[in-house]
């Protein structure tokens, strides 16, 4: 690895902390490099009287729940992962100073009603919520969503849960476009997928049927809030591009629409990530 990008080196990464030690409070680790900031924003919000001046990612979850281990008796120390789909499956590890969100993924609280309305506000500042609503139902749209999405995440769940090792299909912008056209069809590349984990699924007993083990797991998670499970990356190239084809947002990068989104979002949601890491600081 060159010596010019120290910070892709783990060792880099665990060693950040050291300079900040007389700045922290407390240090707060996450897994995904480029989400510091947007933690921190998040986190200084929800710690009033808590002094950060940076959080540290260690560059994949894995890294982050070895640290957490590590440093299990660090009060000094917090780790913050991704729900992803280890509570459906099990793998849900049991550290005193690891926290995981209660959601799939941190992009999944920034689909919030409040965060979308004031990005169509900035576009169209006189736009009254009467107007918006003609043209746009927050709770209609993801909820079609979530209905379109999900069968594609249970079969990503059943790639895990049998250890298939296929590579599950992003889901990008551009797919706005088969999801608008019926809530039904998906790209070809993510029919790909399905029909894949089908076969594959053969391969291990010739009795299994995708259909029947996707029931299952509709099963299994019965209660729960679909968009909570699916991926949250999923859901807003969703949201965007019918945001965007209705003229109702400004064009953005993904990264862009995030940062704007969790700036306005409703913190509530994520006041249990404050509280856990006050029980840890004790």
């Amino acid at each position: 690895m060159s010596a010019a990008f120290p910070e892709a080196s783990l060792s880099f990464l665990r060693g950040q902390d050291i300079l900040y030690q007389q700045f922290n409070d407390i240090d707060i680790y996450v897994e995904d490099t480029g989400k510091e900031r947007m933690y921190f924003n998040i986190l200084t919000s929800l710690l009033p009287g808590v002094k950060l001046s940076k959080i540290f990612s260690l560059g994949g979850k894995d890294n982050v729940i070895r640290e957490a281990q590590a440093h299990d008796s660090d009060n000094k120390k917090v780790y913050i992962v991704d729900l992803d789909f280890d509570d459906i499956l099990g793998k849900k590890k049991r550290i005193r100073n690891l926290v995981y969100l209660e959601r799939y993924s941190i992009e999944n609280y920034f689909i919030d009603k409040n965060a979308i309305l004031e990005q169509i506000r900035e576009k169209k500042p006189s736009i009254g919520d009467v107007e918006i609503a003609a043209d746009f139902q927050f709770e209609e749209e993801t909820h079609k969503i979530a209905r379109y999405l999900i069968k594609v995440a249970l079969v990503a769940v059943i790639v895990q849960r049998f250890d298939l090792g296929i590579e599950y299909p992003t889901i990008e912008l551009k797919d706005y476009q088969d999801y608008c056209r019926s809530g039904e069809v998906y790209a070809p590349r993510i029919e790909a997928f399905v029909e894949l984990v089908g076969k594959a699924l053969k391969e291990v007993d010739g009795s299994f049927s995708l259909d029947e083990i996707i029931k299952k797991e509709k099963m299994i998670i019965k209660g729960r809030a679909p968009l909570d499970l699916i991926p949250g990356k999923w859901t807003l190239a969703l949201l965007k591009g019918v945001l965007q084809r209705k003229k109702l947002i400004y064009q953005r990068t993904d990264d862009s629409f995030c940062y704007l989104l969790a700036k306005d979002m409703n913190y509530d949601n994520l006041r249990f990530v404050a509280e856990s890491i006050n029980r840890i600081r004790q």
